[in-house]
């Protein structure tokens, strides 16, 4: 590629398209991650238009993990537009409430500290790391939710912010704040997410009562390891672009 052709604004959108596919995934996660799914959601994951309802939809994924998911999770979902929608919802709030509010006490809870911290309890020192994060980025936790700061649904959350911003930065061509944002995204995957995500996943499959939890976890666990590579590979291609 030239350098004429790598300075274009087709090579900032190319990337920008690139994140918020990413952004768009963390977003998707974090959510079903934070609270038991909503009648709407299932509903418009369970649609027609949704890529979870056409077996076909794997091909855009070269990660096997990422497939088997996309499968798991969509092969429920088909299943479950045969059913009402209330009966699904009873029986994924079920499974909710079982792996993510402490019935089945495994996992014990979905949080970093939990599973890093020597106690194995919640609100120890992976979490102060956790928020120190977050405030050099300058944010903070939504105070209308309860859970600590380390939980994995906050934590995907903070990935998906940090994704939006990178986008809007390589949008309005301020390419070197969108590296400033990346390299926050990597140091935080590879300190915090790669860390711990593949034990909870892990306990997922072992505990999960439903393939929607369990196809969950399996992208989850996929999508964080190969998110790295992702990252790092962005970044190098952005300061090899001439477009600093």
């Amino acid at each position: 590629m030239s350098q004429r052709s790598r300075d274009s604004p087709g090579e900032r959108q190319r990337q920008a398209a690139m994140h918020e596919g990413r952004r768009t995934m963390y977003a998707f996660l974090s959510r079903v991650f934070e609270r038991e799914l909503s009648l709407d959601l299932l509903k418009e994951l369970s649609g027609e238009k949704s890529p979870f309802m056409s077996p076909e939809s794997v091909r855009d994924f070269d990660e096997p993990k990422i497939k088997r998911g996309f499968e798991t999770l969509g092969g429920y979902l088909r299943k479950a537009s045969q059913k009402s929608l209330s009966e699904v919802k009873l029986e994924l709030d079920v499974d909710y409430a079982n792996l993510f509010l402490g019935v089945k006490q495994k996992p014990a809870h979905p949080s970093e500290s939990v599973y890093l911290s020597k106690e194995q309890s919640m609100y120890q020192e992976p979490r102060d790391r956790v928020l120190a994060a977050y405030w050099k980025a300058g944010i903070d936790k939504k105070k209308e939710y309860t859970e600590p700061e380390d939980h994995i649904a906050v934590e995907l959350q903070f990935m998906e912010y940090l994704c939006r911003r990178s986008v809007e930065a390589l949008q309005t061509g301020e390419v070197a704040e969108a590296l400033r944002y990346m390299k926050t995204q990597e140091e935080f995957v590879n300190d915090h997410l790669a860390r711990w995500v593949p034990r909870l996943a892990a306990d997922i499959l072992e505990s999960g009562e439903t393939d929607f939890y369990r196809g969950v976890a399996l992208i989850t666990d996929a999508f964080v390891a190969t998110d790295k590579e992702a990252i790092s590979a962005s970044l190098k291609e952005l300061e090899d672009s001439g477009l600093l």
